[in-house]
Protein backbone atom coordinates (compact mmCIF):
# COMPACT_ATOMS: atom_id res chain seq x y z
CA UNK A 1 0.00 0.00 0.00
CA UNK A 2 1.22 3.63 -0.74
CA UNK A 3 1.82 5.93 1.41
CA UNK A 4 -0.94 8.54 1.81
CA UNK A 5 -2.87 6.27 -0.70
CA UNK A 6 -6.89 5.04 1.09
CA UNK A 7 -7.63 1.66 1.41
CA UNK A 8 -11.71 0.46 1.23
CA UNK A 9 -12.85 -2.99 2.49
CA UNK A 10 -16.53 -4.28 3.73
CA UNK A 11 -15.42 -6.91 6.42
CA UNK A 12 -19.27 -8.09 6.87
CA UNK A 13 -21.42 -5.24 8.12
CA UNK A 14 -19.25 -2.84 8.36
CA UNK A 15 -17.43 -0.45 5.67
CA UNK A 16 -13.41 0.27 6.95
CA UNK A 17 -11.28 3.13 5.37
CA UNK A 18 -7.36 2.89 6.17
CA UNK A 19 -5.04 5.44 4.87
CA UNK A 20 -1.32 5.08 5.98
CA UNK A 21 0.85 8.31 6.62
CA UNK A 22 4.14 9.62 7.89
CA UNK A 23 3.07 9.31 11.53
CA UNK A 24 -0.26 8.29 12.04
CA UNK A 25 -2.36 5.14 10.77
CA UNK A 26 -6.19 6.50 10.08
CA UNK A 27 -8.91 3.84 9.99
CA UNK A 28 -12.52 5.12 9.31
CA UNK A 29 -15.47 2.38 10.44
CA UNK A 30 -19.17 2.95 9.34
CA UNK A 31 -21.50 0.28 10.83
CA UNK A 32 -23.82 -0.87 8.94
CA UNK A 33 -26.00 -2.23 10.94
CA UNK A 34 -26.74 0.67 13.41
CA UNK A 35 -26.97 2.61 10.17
CA UNK A 36 -30.52 4.26 9.76
CA UNK A 37 -30.06 5.86 6.79
CA UNK A 38 -30.85 9.41 8.26
CA UNK A 39 -28.34 10.75 5.53
CA UNK A 40 -27.00 13.76 8.31
CA UNK A 41 -23.24 12.68 7.87
CA UNK A 42 -23.87 12.90 3.86
CA UNK A 43 -25.54 16.88 4.02
CA UNK A 44 -22.64 18.07 6.55
CA UNK A 45 -19.77 16.49 4.49
CA UNK A 46 -17.44 19.19 3.80
CA UNK A 47 -15.51 17.39 0.98
CA UNK A 48 -18.91 15.16 -0.38
CA UNK A 49 -17.16 12.56 0.34
CA UNK A 50 -20.91 10.35 1.43
CA UNK A 51 -23.49 9.46 -0.76
CA UNK A 52 -26.66 8.22 0.65
CA UNK A 53 -28.35 5.66 -1.64
CA UNK A 54 -32.17 5.40 -1.14
CA UNK A 55 -34.29 2.85 0.25
CA UNK A 56 -36.01 -0.21 -1.06
CA UNK A 57 -39.61 -0.14 -0.27
CA UNK A 58 -42.35 -2.46 -1.72
CA UNK A 59 -46.05 -2.28 -0.91
CA UNK A 60 -45.20 0.70 1.62
CA UNK A 61 -42.45 -2.08 3.63
CA UNK A 62 -39.21 -1.06 4.25
CA UNK A 63 -37.38 -3.61 2.41
CA UNK A 64 -33.92 -2.86 2.81
CA UNK A 65 -32.95 1.05 4.54
CA UNK A 66 -31.32 3.61 2.91
CA UNK A 67 -27.44 3.05 2.92
CA UNK A 68 -24.36 5.56 2.99
CA UNK A 69 -21.22 5.24 1.04
CA UNK A 70 -17.26 7.04 1.72
CA UNK A 71 -15.29 7.72 -1.46
CA UNK A 72 -12.16 7.41 -0.51
CA UNK A 73 -10.65 9.43 -2.72
CA UNK A 74 -12.89 12.62 -1.29
CA UNK A 75 -12.58 11.66 2.88
CA UNK A 76 -9.85 12.85 4.89
CA UNK A 77 -10.61 11.83 8.10
CA UNK A 78 -12.17 14.76 9.81
CA UNK A 79 -14.38 13.28 11.88
CA UNK A 80 -17.55 16.22 11.30
CA UNK A 81 -19.85 12.70 10.85
CA UNK A 82 -18.80 11.04 13.66
CA UNK A 83 -20.04 13.76 15.86
CA UNK A 84 -23.04 14.07 14.46
CA UNK A 85 -24.37 10.29 13.69
CA UNK A 86 -27.55 10.18 15.50
CA UNK A 87 -26.91 6.31 16.62
CA UNK A 88 -23.07 6.20 16.57
CA UNK A 89 -22.40 4.00 14.02
CA UNK A 90 -19.49 5.79 12.48
CA UNK A 91 -16.36 5.96 14.30
CA UNK A 92 -12.46 7.14 13.71
CA UNK A 93 -9.25 5.20 15.25
CA UNK A 94 -5.73 7.23 14.62
CA UNK A 95 -2.85 5.28 15.87
CA UNK A 96 -5.12 2.24 17.37
CA UNK A 97 -7.09 5.09 19.41
CA UNK A 98 -10.66 6.46 19.27
CA UNK A 99 -10.41 9.98 18.45
CA UNK A 100 -11.99 12.99 16.54
CA UNK A 101 -9.96 14.23 14.40
CA UNK A 102 -11.90 17.64 14.25
CA UNK A 103 -12.96 17.92 17.65
CA UNK A 104 -9.24 17.04 19.11
CA UNK A 105 -8.40 20.59 16.72
CA UNK A 106 -10.87 22.50 18.58
CA UNK A 107 -12.61 22.87 15.18
CA UNK A 108 -15.32 21.12 16.12
CA UNK A 109 -17.55 21.03 19.46
CA UNK A 110 -19.05 18.34 21.09
CA UNK A 111 -22.72 17.86 21.08
CA UNK A 112 -24.06 18.14 24.80
CA UNK A 113 -26.39 14.91 24.89
CA UNK A 114 -26.38 13.45 28.52
CA UNK A 115 -28.62 10.59 30.83
CA UNK A 116 -28.58 10.52 34.66
CA UNK A 117 -30.39 8.00 36.62
CA UNK A 118 -31.14 8.73 40.41
CA UNK A 119 -30.56 5.39 41.33
CA UNK A 120 -31.84 5.86 45.62
CA UNK A 121 -35.50 6.59 43.59
CA UNK A 122 -36.02 3.27 42.06
CA UNK A 123 -37.20 0.18 43.16
CA UNK A 124 -38.74 -2.62 41.56
CA UNK A 125 -42.42 -1.93 41.74
CA UNK A 126 -41.79 0.07 38.18
CA UNK A 127 -41.32 -3.74 36.54
CA UNK A 128 -38.24 -2.18 34.91
CA UNK A 129 -40.08 -0.13 32.31
CA UNK A 130 -36.78 2.47 31.70
CA UNK A 131 -35.71 -0.90 30.15
CA UNK A 132 -38.20 -2.44 28.42
CA UNK A 133 -39.12 0.52 26.90
CA UNK A 134 -35.65 1.50 25.59
CA UNK A 135 -35.83 0.94 21.83
CA UNK A 136 -32.08 0.63 21.37
CA UNK A 137 -31.57 -1.94 24.73
CA UNK A 138 -28.99 0.66 26.05
CA UNK A 139 -30.54 0.40 29.49
CA UNK A 140 -29.47 -2.79 31.37
CA UNK A 141 -30.66 -2.92 35.13
CA UNK A 142 -28.95 -4.67 37.68
CA UNK A 143 -30.64 -6.34 40.82
CA UNK A 144 -29.74 -8.17 43.94
CA UNK A 145 -30.94 -10.17 46.85
CA UNK A 146 -30.70 -8.89 49.83
CA UNK A 147 -33.19 -11.16 51.95
CA UNK A 148 -34.51 -13.97 50.79
CA UNK A 149 -37.72 -13.53 48.35
CA UNK A 150 -36.26 -9.59 48.54
CA UNK A 151 -34.65 -7.92 45.59
CA UNK A 152 -33.14 -4.49 45.27
CA UNK A 153 -31.77 -2.62 42.04
CA UNK A 154 -28.30 -1.97 42.67
CA UNK A 155 -27.61 -0.12 39.52
CA UNK A 156 -29.23 1.16 36.09
CA UNK A 157 -26.23 0.26 33.56
CA UNK A 158 -26.21 2.88 30.28
CA UNK A 159 -24.38 1.97 27.21
CA UNK A 160 -23.94 4.96 26.08
CA UNK A 161 -22.51 3.87 22.98
CA UNK A 162 -26.19 2.35 22.30
CA UNK A 163 -28.11 5.10 23.79
CA UNK A 164 -29.69 7.70 21.13
CA UNK A 165 -31.19 10.41 24.27
CA UNK A 166 -34.43 9.69 22.98
CA UNK A 167 -35.63 10.57 26.35
CA UNK A 168 -38.45 7.66 26.25
CA UNK A 169 -37.28 5.79 29.51
CA UNK A 170 -37.30 9.47 31.24
CA UNK A 171 -40.95 9.76 30.26
CA UNK A 172 -41.79 6.38 31.25
CA UNK A 173 -39.86 6.07 34.53
CA UNK A 174 -43.12 6.41 37.65
CA UNK A 175 -40.43 7.72 39.44
CA UNK A 176 -39.41 10.20 38.27
CA UNK A 177 -35.48 8.67 38.38
CA UNK A 178 -34.39 9.65 35.08
CA UNK A 179 -32.79 12.46 33.13
CA UNK A 180 -32.22 13.26 29.58
CA UNK A 181 -30.36 16.16 27.46
CA UNK A 182 -31.21 15.93 23.83
CA UNK A 183 -28.60 17.46 21.61
CA UNK A 184 -31.17 18.59 19.18
CA UNK A 185 -33.54 20.29 19.23
CA UNK A 186 -36.77 20.75 16.40
CA UNK A 187 -40.03 20.05 15.10
CA UNK A 188 -41.40 17.20 13.36
CA UNK A 189 -44.75 16.98 11.43
CA UNK A 190 -46.57 14.12 9.93
CA UNK A 191 -49.31 14.72 7.29
CA UNK A 192 -51.12 11.81 7.64
CA UNK A 193 -53.13 12.96 4.54
CA UNK A 194 -50.84 12.61 2.51
CA UNK A 195 -49.45 8.89 3.63
CA UNK A 196 -50.18 5.95 0.56
CA UNK A 197 -52.87 3.12 2.13
CA UNK A 198 -50.88 0.58 4.52
CA UNK A 199 -47.78 2.38 3.95
CA UNK A 200 -45.71 2.16 7.46
CA UNK A 201 -42.02 2.39 6.22
CA UNK A 202 -41.54 5.01 8.79
CA UNK A 203 -41.97 3.21 10.88
CA UNK A 204 -40.04 0.90 10.28
CA UNK A 205 -37.13 3.32 9.64
CA UNK A 206 -37.97 5.50 13.28
CA UNK A 207 -34.98 4.78 15.87
CA UNK A 208 -36.90 5.98 18.53
CA UNK A 209 -40.36 4.21 17.64
CA UNK A 210 -41.73 8.46 18.03
CA UNK A 211 -43.32 7.19 14.90
CA UNK A 212 -46.11 3.98 15.41
CA UNK A 213 -49.39 2.36 14.47
CA UNK A 214 -52.24 2.93 17.56
CA UNK A 215 -54.68 0.77 18.20
CA UNK A 216 -56.50 1.39 14.90
CA UNK A 217 -53.45 0.38 12.68
CA UNK A 218 -53.14 4.05 12.00
CA UNK A 219 -50.00 6.30 11.78
CA UNK A 220 -49.61 8.24 15.00
CA UNK A 221 -46.78 10.42 16.33
CA UNK A 222 -45.21 10.98 19.93
CA UNK A 223 -42.75 13.99 19.09
CA UNK A 224 -41.20 13.77 22.72
CA UNK A 225 -39.16 10.52 21.71
CA UNK A 226 -37.99 12.02 18.60
CA UNK A 227 -34.50 12.96 18.10
CA UNK A 228 -34.93 14.74 14.80
CA UNK A 229 -32.76 12.55 12.91
CA UNK A 230 -35.05 12.85 9.34
CA UNK A 231 -34.69 9.26 8.68
CA UNK A 232 -38.19 8.94 8.17
CA UNK A 233 -37.96 12.74 6.18
CA UNK A 234 -36.35 10.72 3.57
CA UNK A 235 -37.41 7.46 3.50
CA UNK A 236 -41.20 8.86 2.92
CA UNK A 237 -42.19 8.36 -0.41
CA UNK A 238 -44.53 11.19 -0.46
CA UNK A 239 -42.87 13.47 1.60
CA UNK A 240 -45.67 13.73 4.18
CA UNK A 241 -43.45 14.38 7.31
CA UNK A 242 -41.16 16.96 7.31
CA UNK A 243 -38.10 17.55 10.08
CA UNK A 244 -36.68 20.80 11.08
CA UNK A 245 -33.48 21.19 13.26
CA UNK A 246 -33.58 24.62 15.34
CA UNK A 247 -30.84 24.17 18.14
CA UNK A 248 -28.09 22.05 18.45
CA UNK A 249 -26.29 21.90 21.98
CA UNK A 250 -23.30 21.79 21.97
CA UNK A 251 -19.39 23.08 23.73
CA UNK A 252 -18.20 26.42 22.95
CA UNK A 253 -16.14 26.72 19.84
CA UNK A 254 -14.62 29.16 17.31
CA UNK A 255 -15.08 27.68 13.94
CA UNK A 256 -16.05 28.85 9.98
CA UNK A 257 -16.31 24.73 9.41
CA UNK A 258 -18.94 24.26 12.96
CA UNK A 259 -20.42 27.17 10.98
CA UNK A 260 -20.66 25.87 8.07
CA UNK A 261 -22.06 22.33 9.53
CA UNK A 262 -24.78 24.11 11.32
CA UNK A 263 -26.23 25.99 8.77
CA UNK A 264 -26.13 22.93 6.47
CA UNK A 265 -28.38 21.08 9.70
CA UNK A 266 -30.84 23.56 10.99
CA UNK A 267 -30.86 26.78 9.19
CA UNK A 268 -29.53 30.03 7.98
CA UNK A 269 -31.23 31.80 10.94
CA UNK A 270 -30.25 29.08 13.24
CA UNK A 271 -26.69 30.27 12.73
CA UNK A 272 -27.17 34.04 12.92
CA UNK A 273 -28.90 33.23 16.20
CA UNK A 274 -26.15 31.60 17.37
CA UNK A 275 -23.55 34.11 16.37
CA UNK A 276 -25.74 36.78 17.77
CA UNK A 277 -25.07 34.94 20.88
CA UNK A 278 -21.81 34.65 20.64
CA UNK A 279 -21.40 38.35 19.97
CA UNK A 280 -23.24 39.41 23.33
CA UNK A 281 -21.31 37.07 25.40
CA UNK A 282 -17.93 38.37 23.74
CA UNK A 283 -19.35 42.07 24.87
CA UNK A 284 -20.39 41.38 27.79
CA UNK A 285 -16.92 39.45 29.09
CA UNK A 286 -15.14 43.37 27.40
CA UNK A 287 -17.56 45.12 29.96
CA UNK A 288 -16.91 42.75 32.74
CA UNK A 289 -13.11 43.11 32.21
CA UNK A 290 -13.16 47.46 32.16
CA UNK A 291 -15.60 47.31 35.46
CA UNK A 292 -12.69 45.68 37.33
CA UNK A 293 -9.83 47.51 35.84
CA UNK A 294 -8.32 44.36 33.85
CA UNK A 295 -6.30 45.78 31.03
CA UNK A 296 -8.13 45.32 27.58
CA UNK A 297 -6.62 42.48 25.19
CA UNK A 298 -4.02 44.55 23.38
CA UNK A 299 -4.02 45.17 19.93
CA UNK A 300 -1.45 42.99 17.63
CA UNK A 301 1.39 44.87 16.24
CA UNK A 302 2.68 41.92 14.15
CA UNK A 303 2.73 43.50 10.71
CA UNK A 304 1.68 41.58 7.44
CA UNK A 305 1.64 42.95 3.51
CA UNK A 306 -0.86 44.90 2.77
CA UNK A 307 -2.37 46.56 -0.77
CA UNK A 308 -3.36 49.81 -1.27
CA UNK A 309 -6.50 49.39 -3.11
CA UNK A 310 -5.67 53.21 -4.63
CA UNK A 311 -2.45 52.11 -5.64
CA UNK A 312 -2.75 48.75 -7.01
CA UNK A 313 -3.57 48.00 -10.93
CA UNK A 314 -4.26 44.08 -10.59
CA UNK A 315 -0.70 43.27 -12.21
CA UNK A 316 -0.46 40.32 -10.76
CA UNK A 317 3.67 40.80 -10.58
CA UNK A 318 3.56 39.82 -6.62
CA UNK A 319 1.97 36.49 -7.67
CA UNK A 320 4.56 35.84 -9.99
CA UNK A 321 8.01 36.88 -8.34
CA UNK A 322 6.04 35.13 -4.93
CA UNK A 323 6.05 31.74 -7.56
CA UNK A 324 9.45 32.37 -8.60
CA UNK A 325 11.12 33.12 -4.52
CA UNK A 326 9.18 30.17 -3.09
CA UNK A 327 8.72 27.40 -6.06
CA UNK A 328 11.16 28.43 -8.81
CA UNK A 329 8.32 28.71 -11.06
CA UNK A 330 6.37 31.72 -13.08
CA UNK A 331 3.01 30.29 -12.17
CA UNK A 332 0.61 31.58 -10.36
CA UNK A 333 -0.98 29.31 -9.03
CA UNK A 334 2.20 28.62 -6.65
CA UNK A 335 1.53 31.92 -4.82
CA UNK A 336 1.12 32.99 -1.53
CA UNK A 337 -0.55 36.08 -2.51
CA UNK A 338 -3.36 36.30 -4.54
CA UNK A 339 -5.08 39.08 -6.03
CA UNK A 340 -8.54 39.71 -6.72
CA UNK A 341 -9.28 42.04 -9.29
CA UNK A 342 -12.64 43.90 -8.77
CA UNK A 343 -13.06 45.88 -12.09
CA UNK A 344 -14.76 49.01 -12.28
CA UNK A 345 -14.18 49.45 -8.33
CA UNK A 346 -10.67 48.31 -7.13
CA UNK A 347 -7.93 45.43 -6.59
CA UNK A 348 -8.15 43.28 -3.52
CA UNK A 349 -5.02 41.29 -2.28
CA UNK A 350 -5.64 38.44 -0.22
CA UNK A 351 -2.64 37.20 2.15
CA UNK A 352 -2.61 36.16 5.29
CA UNK A 353 -2.36 38.44 8.27
CA UNK A 354 -0.86 36.52 10.91
CA UNK A 355 -4.03 36.73 13.31
CA UNK A 356 -3.08 35.98 16.84
CA UNK A 357 -4.76 32.86 17.88
CA UNK A 358 -5.65 31.86 14.38
CA UNK A 359 -8.22 29.62 13.65
CA UNK A 360 -6.10 27.81 10.91
CA UNK A 361 -4.08 26.66 13.33
CA UNK A 362 -6.45 25.44 15.55
CA UNK A 363 -8.74 23.80 12.52
CA UNK A 364 -5.83 22.19 11.63
CA UNK A 365 -6.28 18.61 12.62
CA UNK A 366 -3.18 16.96 11.72
CA UNK A 367 -1.48 19.79 13.90
CA UNK A 368 0.60 20.72 10.12
CA UNK A 369 0.40 24.36 10.57
CA UNK A 370 2.73 25.75 13.49
CA UNK A 371 2.29 29.93 14.34
CA UNK A 372 5.68 31.54 15.56
CA UNK A 373 4.80 33.61 18.81
CA UNK A 374 7.69 36.28 17.47
CA UNK A 375 6.48 36.92 14.69
CA UNK A 376 3.28 35.25 13.52
CA UNK A 377 3.59 33.74 10.85
CA UNK A 378 2.38 30.41 10.00
CA UNK A 379 4.82 27.50 9.07
CA UNK A 380 3.32 24.83 7.23
CA UNK A 381 4.49 21.15 7.71
CA UNK A 382 3.92 19.34 4.35
CA UNK A 383 4.76 15.90 5.93
CA UNK A 384 2.13 16.45 8.56
CA UNK A 385 -0.57 18.00 6.13
CA UNK A 386 -3.18 15.80 4.49
CA UNK A 387 -4.77 18.26 2.23
CA UNK A 388 -8.38 18.17 4.41
CA UNK A 389 -8.82 22.17 3.50
CA UNK A 390 -9.96 23.01 7.21
CA UNK A 391 -7.68 25.58 7.18
CA UNK A 392 -9.06 27.42 4.03
CA UNK A 393 -12.16 26.68 5.47
CA UNK A 394 -11.21 28.69 8.68
CA UNK A 395 -9.21 31.33 7.34
CA UNK A 396 -11.19 34.38 7.55
CA UNK A 397 -9.59 36.65 4.95
CA UNK A 398 -9.25 33.98 1.82
CA UNK A 399 -5.49 33.70 2.12
CA UNK A 400 -4.75 29.60 2.45
CA UNK A 401 -4.95 27.81 -1.07
CA UNK A 402 -4.58 24.56 -1.47
CA UNK A 403 -0.63 23.89 -3.24
CA UNK A 404 -1.62 22.51 -6.78
CA UNK A 405 1.02 20.03 -6.82
CA UNK A 406 1.63 17.99 -3.54
CA UNK A 407 -0.92 17.45 -0.28
CA UNK A 408 -0.04 20.84 1.28
CA UNK A 409 -1.17 24.25 1.41
CA UNK A 410 0.19 27.61 0.26
CA UNK A 411 0.57 30.51 3.17
CA UNK A 412 2.18 33.68 3.20
CA UNK A 413 5.66 33.60 5.64
CA UNK A 414 7.00 36.68 4.45
CA UNK A 415 10.11 35.47 3.28
CA UNK A 416 11.92 35.13 6.23
CA UNK A 417 11.30 39.14 7.09
CA UNK A 418 12.22 40.36 3.55
CA UNK A 419 8.65 39.78 1.21
CA UNK A 420 9.92 40.00 -2.35
CA UNK A 421 6.50 41.00 -3.94
CA UNK A 422 6.53 44.40 -1.71
CA UNK A 423 10.39 44.77 -2.92
CA UNK A 424 8.97 44.39 -6.60
CA UNK A 425 5.75 45.84 -6.80
CA UNK A 426 5.86 48.06 -9.74
CA UNK A 427 3.84 50.75 -8.28
CA UNK A 428 4.77 50.64 -5.03
CA UNK A 429 1.36 49.47 -3.17
CA UNK A 430 2.42 46.92 -1.32
CA UNK A 431 3.74 47.47 2.35
CA UNK A 432 3.95 45.71 6.13
CA UNK A 433 1.68 47.39 8.12
CA UNK A 434 -0.72 46.72 11.13
CA UNK A 435 -4.25 46.12 11.52
CA UNK A 436 -4.98 49.04 12.75
CA UNK A 437 -3.04 50.86 9.77
CA UNK A 438 -5.07 48.67 7.96
CA UNK A 439 -8.59 49.68 8.84
CA UNK A 440 -7.72 53.83 8.19
CA UNK A 441 -6.45 53.06 4.59
CA UNK A 442 -9.67 50.98 3.75
CA UNK A 443 -12.13 53.67 5.22
CA UNK A 444 -10.07 56.34 3.33
CA UNK A 445 -9.99 54.59 0.34
CA UNK A 446 -14.01 53.41 -0.04
CA UNK A 447 -15.14 56.39 1.33
CA UNK A 448 -12.79 58.51 -2.06
CA UNK A 449 -14.34 56.09 -4.03
CA UNK A 450 -17.76 56.00 -2.64
CA UNK A 451 -17.99 59.81 -3.16
CA UNK A 452 -16.06 59.73 -7.02
CA UNK A 453 -19.03 56.70 -8.06
CA UNK A 454 -21.70 59.08 -6.88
Amino acid sequence: MSYRATLKYMPGEKLVLYRKMLTMDQVFVANLERCIGCGICAYICPKEAIKLHPAKIIDGKLVERATVDFDMNKCVFCGECVVFCPTNALKIEINGKEKIPVVEAEAFPTLIKEIEVDISKCDLSCELVCQESCPTEAIQIVEKTELPKEQKIVNVEINKQMCIFCKRCELVCPKDAIHVIKPIIGFIQLDTALCPKDCEVCVDVCPSKAIYLDEDGKLALTEEFCIYCGACQEVCPEKAIEVKRFLILHSKVKSGAWNAALEKLTSYNSLVKELNVKCEEKKYIRVDSSTRGSAMPKVSKKKFIFANPTDCTGCGACELICALEKEKKFKPSLSRIKVNRLYGIFNIVNVCHFCEDAPCVGACPTKALIQSEETGVIHVDSEKCNGCGWCIEACDYGAITPHPEITSVLICDLCNGDPKCVEWCPEQALELISINKQSDILLSTISRKMIKRR
